[in-house]
């Protein structure tokens, strides 16, 4: 339940509104169903008075949750609010990919990357403070294509090796690449619609998980990110 309100909190006002109602419904019904069986005098004696303070319990054990999930900290956001990291400013180029910002009716000012997919490649450098994220958040609209990769450090379960990986993710694929001796895989994106643009959250430790930990490498490092393509970039948001 909680997985999903934070995926409809991340999705614009109207699915907030849809996330606090539904977090309501469940932590309601989870009070009634575990005060009822235990016959409290206050539930039999005075039920107006104990419907009230159900309603007003569960408001504000909501309220508590709801907030908590949606100002939880971030390690690193790039974007284009205060104290974000500036896409713009940050990149790290090859080729001669061109990042201008402009203002979207729906999500405000974002960023335009336009780039020779083949030929270009635009990559950012996480702060030190990033570099144990378990997830990543990007908002974004692809013109045809705009593939995201993610530099990580694996390291062997006696801390003895260390080796660096891109993962590649990719919305046209189904299943990850087995081939976990290259320097770059290929991993399933998914995505979901958020006001004509798509929202893709990584799993950093799940994909891990899915793929090198079957050798016997564990998570180390998130250190980069780099996109390849063109299209639009709202926000890439590190937890």
């Amino acid at each position: 339940m909680l997985e999903l309100i934070k995926e409809k909190i991340n999705l614009g006002a109207q699915q907030r509104i849809i996330a606090f109602l539904l977090l309501y419904a469940f932590i309601y019904g989870l009070i009634w169903s575990g005060t009822e069986p235990l016959n409290l005098e206050i539930t039999s004696s005075n039920r107006p008075l104990w419907r009230l303070i159900l309603i007003i319990g569960a408001l504000l054990l909501t309220l508590l949750i709801y907030f908590f999930i949606l100002y939880s900290k971030y390690l690193e956001r790039f974007g284009l609010n205060y104290n974000d990291t500036n896409l713009q400013v940050t990149v790290r180029s090859s080729g001669s990919p061109v990042i201008t910002t402009e203002l979207d009716g729906f999500h405000g000012r974002v960023f335009n990357l336009k780039a020779d997919y083949h030929k270009d490649e635009m990559t950012w450098d996480l702060k030190a403070s990033a570099h144990n994220a378990s997830s990543l958040t990007i908002i974004y609209q692809p013109n045809k294509i705009l593939n995201f990769y993610v530099r990580i450090s694996i390291i062997s379960k006696d801390k003895s090796i260390t080796q660096l990986k891109w993962i590649r993710f990719e919305p046209t694929i189904s299943i990850p690449d087995n081939r976990i001796e290259n320097e770059e895989i290929g991993y399933p994106l998914k995505v979901v619609n958020n006001d004509s643009f798509l929202q893709t959250t990584i799993n950093i430790k799940d994909v891990i998980k899915n793929t090198f930990s079957k050798a016997g490498w564990q998570f180390d490092k998130v250190l980069q990110i780099r996109a390849r393509g063109s299209g639009k970039i709202k926000s890439m948001t590190l937890k």
